[in-house]
């Protein structure tokens, strides 16, 4: 049975590393995108669970979504931590 996840990252990179890894366990559907600044309540959300931005730090937020088996589960849930990523509850 395959169950559907989402994963939310810090920056692009964060989210496509853990693309590959999902793809490597043949995870479907996964796809990367931008989470639009304009979403406020997504932003508000993710501001609680990641440390405040620096100025510096211009990189958009990403979502990660993905279809995968859930004996697959524990494993992808650790991946993604292991990746500075919240798994979505």
């Amino acid at each position: 049975m395959m169950k559907r996840i989402q994963a939310y990252f810090q920056n692009e990179d964060q989210a496509e590393g853990v693309r590959a890894k999902l793809q490597a366990l043949r995870a479907d559907r996964v796809s990367v995108e931008p989470i639009p600044e304009e979403n406020s309540e997504m932003t508000d959300l993710l501001q609680g669970i990641f440390s405040p931005r620096e100025e510096k730090d211009n990189h958009q937020r990403q979502v990660l979504t993905a279809d995968i088996s859930e004996e697959d589960y524990d494993r992808v849930a650790s991946i993604i931590k292991e990746s500075n990523g919240h798994l979505a509850e």
